[in-house]
């Protein structure tokens, strides 16, 4: 299912947006049958078909943060404080600067240059 709709997409035939629209019904289903987020995250997951990963998944799913924030529904802080921790320190870590250097680590490089 997954794959195929990933495949549309990138060819044009249908856009996320309306992806989502469809999905948000059963998706509000399966969230009223468990509270549970592992069972949750297994139901979604077991919805891919060959070829879809959680990568796949995780690219899309980042639309939607990326929707509220142009939509005006979430600013920057009310965005990281909606995602959870460990996300918020992965996304620091790795655009943070760098050191470079002879190994002694007094030397700072940032990415921009």
């Amino acid at each position: 299912m997954l794959t195929r709709l990933g495949h549309d997409i990138h060819a044009g035939k249908t856009m996320i947006r309306h992806e989502v629209k469809e999905a948000r019904r059963p998706f509000t289903d399966l969230c009223n049958e468990t509270n549970i987020r592992e069972e949750l995250a297994y139901h979604i997951y077991s919805r891919f078909t060959k070829g879809a990963s959680k990568a796949i998944a995780a690219q899309y799913l980042a639309e939607i943060p990326k929707w509220k924030v142009r939509n005006k529904k979430y600013t920057p802080s009310t965005l990281r404080a909606n995602v959870p921790p460990y996300l918020v320190n992965a996304i620091a870590y790795v655009t943070s600067p760098f050191e470079q250097g002879n190994g002694s680590g007094k030397e700072t490089v940032s990415q921009s240059g």
